[in-house]
């Protein structure tokens, strides 16, 4: 699948990431609808906050069926 991924202050990329799988019986796959990122996210891009690493598939806000 595609994803929104950070690579550094202001280097966000839409790349190929693996599809998730279920790893608990608690887990369910959602198909997104609508996704957006959040303000901890752009803090990160915009390099006002550390810890993100290279890679890492922004945007936890989403709407979707199970």
């Amino acid at each position: 699948m595609r994803a929104l991924t950070f690579h550094g202050i202001e280097d966000v990329r839409l790349t190929q990431v693996p599809d998730p799988t279920l790893v608990d019986p608690r887990d369910a796959l959602v198909i997104p609808l609508r996704a957006a990122i959040c303000g901890s996210d752009l803090h990160a891009v915009q390099g006002r906050e550390k810890g993100l690493d290279t890679g890492t598939v922004l945007g936890h806000e989403i709407y979707g069926e199970v």
